[in-house]
């Protein structure tokens, strides 16, 4: 073995790669192979491959990179702020739905009591068909004496007038207010419905001021002042007031 032969081509070797690559072989152990000149050739062509090399690829990366990171931290953010407002909705449902649903059952108990004193023998009912109850529908349901139960928009005119008036003054006693204003509310019903709906008027007028527009009669006798306008004069209006207690 011509052993300076060898180290010729040892130090060659390290010399090329040093020029190609920037690395010093010192002091290491380099097996030479037949094939050695074969697979430098080889890394070449997958190092140039490699070309052409952006410069500021580092750079570039680095600014990817933060822009990156502060879009997974705003999406973080997002994804936290959706589960505060799930949860938020959640509780706002439930508060909601329990609300509701007690203040369902407290008008339709005073809606089947008002009821049954404007129309005696009848019943009245108010029903949720949908276990949902924030979206369901809400069914009023009355039964006049000697009738069946259904639905009030099935009943003739003065039969849903009363069952309304019932319903309405079922919410008012639910949602006290000083003062009530109604206008010609008392219109459709007959006479023993205006007495009976005047005498409920009565048990509200105890807490609450109620000022109602009407042409009705026994209306204007179950007043305490009735105010009005009248003409003596052609083109003069005057206003009246009447202090009914004093009649």
């Amino acid at each position: 073995m011509n052993v300076a032969g060898e180290k010729y081509k040892k130090d060659s070797i390290q010399s090329e790669i040093f020029r190609e690559f920037g690395v010093e072989i010192n002091g290491e152990e380099v097996e030479i192979k037949e094939n050695i000149d074969e697979n430098i050739e080889k890394l070449k062509r997958k190092i140039e491959g490699l070309y052409p090399i952006n410069p500021l690829a580092l750079s570039q990366y680095e600014e990817k990179q933060a822009e990156l990171d502060k879009i997974e931290a705003e999406r973080s953010d997002l994804i936290s702020s959706k589960k505060d407002i799930e949860e938020t909705i959640e509780e706002i449902d439930t508060k909601a739905t329990r609300e509701f649903e007690e203040t369902i059952l407290s008008i339709k108990e005073d809606f089947k009591s008002i009821y049954r004193k404007l129309s005696p023998g009848g019943a009245a009912d108010i029903r949720l068909p949908s276990t949902n109850i924030l979206e369901s529908d809400i069914e009023i349901l009355v039964r006049p004496k000697g009738k069946r139960l259904k639905s009030m928009e099935l009943f003739s005119t003065g039969e849903k007038t009363l069952a309304a008036i019932a319903l309405l003054l079922a919410i008012m006693r639910k949602r006290q207010s000083p003062i009530y204003i109604m206008d010609e509310i008392d219109a459709p019903l007959d006479e023993n419905n205006i007495e009976r709906f005047n005498d409920i008027l009565r048990e509200f007028s105890e807490s609450s001021q109620i000022l109602i527009v009407t042409h009705n009669r026994a209306t204007m006798e179950h007043s305490d002042f009735i105010y009005g306008i009248t003409m003596e004069e052609n083109g003069v209006s005057t206003a009246l007031s009447i202090d009914v207690n004093k009649i």
